[in-house]
């Protein structure tokens, strides 16, 4: 641009300000209500006084273009926060719950391949008396499938037939996974909060290279099959896995706010077929543990449970 012109153009581009708290809060300090409630009273007297809502209270609606929030959630993922009203009403909306506890809506549990968002379902509701009877049918060669009201009516529709093998999957492993079974039973408890639940195919564990896992082990031990016959089943081991991790945060004062992790490894059965004649027995032991449903014939291969150490 020639010297003469520099300066004198306006700039129409948009200035953006990323801001952002570095107060900490805790939102449960401890067991004794009435002490949790003296230090939220401090915690609103000392409000007014944090650097960012004092930014915010200075900033001039009519100059912004669109105000933007984000939020974590309890497992310490940042997602995009979506505010409703005018520049001004999502400004004050951001200054009065900046540091607090918001209500989002999760526009569905099913968020991608594979991962489901389980923090909108009421797990301390739980009765296991309860049942909803599922339809799958066929139409012109396309599978379709619904849920019936207790009048056995049409309560709603599911558009993804996948999920009802993921369903089926994760119903065969809660029965035949007790480390599992425990992480869930904290959540029907109230003791924990769920996160997400993830199948994963393929997954990642190379047994060829690994440890035998202890199903295997086990086998091995109650029929005195020598430890030389090991990489004879590591060879399939790879094939045919489907990992299933399932994220929750318990709610003690001990475990603080850590990020447990359950971790199950289901293996397909089928990947066993070309270990039948060198091992017939070692076969039959697995095919004893093996469940059939619409998903395919899986057995448990290995369970895992623990938390994620930030330090």
């Amino acid at each position: 641009m020639p010297q003469k012109l520099q300066g004198r153009l306006k700039d129409n581009s948009s200035a953006s300000e990323v801001l952002k708290t570095d107060w900490e809060t805790d939102t449960n300090p401890g067991k004794d209500d009435n002490f949790e409630s003296h230090l939220n009273k401090i915690t609103e007297l000392l409000r007014p006084y944090n650097p960012i809502i004092k930014r915010l209270s200075k900033i001039d609606p009519g100059k912004v273009s669109e105000v933007i929030g984000t939020c974590g959630d309890i497992g310490g993922h940042l997602s995009h926060l979506t505010i409703q009203g005018s520049v001004a009403e999502k400004l004050n909306y951001i200054k009065e719950n900046i540091l607090k506890d918001v209500g989002v809506i999760l526009e569905k549990a099913y968020i991608a391949d594979g991962l489901f968002d389980m923090k909108g379902f009421k797990f301390k509701s739980y009765d296991k008396n309860k049942s909803y009877r599922l339809i799958k049918f066929s139409i012109n060669g396309r599978s379709k499938a619904c849920v019936l009201d207790p009048d056995n009516k049409v309560e709603f529709w599911i558009d993804d037939i996948s999920l009802v093998q993921y369903m089926q999957l994760f119903d065969q492993l809660i029965k035949i996974d007790p480390k599992l079974n425990k992480s869930l039973g904290l959540c029907t408890a109230g003791k924990a909060q769920p996160l997400v639940l993830f199948f994963s195919k393929p997954f990642e564990i190379d047994y060829s290279e690994a440890y035998l896992p202890e199903v295997y082990r086990g086998v091995f031990e109650k029929l005195n099959i020598e430890t030389t016959k090991e990489d004879v089943v590591k060879r399939v081991l790879n094939n045919s896995k489907v990992g299933i991790t399932f994220n929750y945060v318990p709610q003690s004062e001990y475990n603080g706010k850590k990020l447990f992790v359950n971790l199950s490894v289901m293996h397909n059965f089928k990947a066993l077929e070309s270990i039948k004649d060198d091992l017939p027995q070692v076969y039959s032991e697995i095919d004893k543990m093996a469940c059939v449903t619409e998903a395919g014939k899986y057995y448990l291969l290995d369970s895992f449970r623990g938390y994620k150490n930030d330090k």
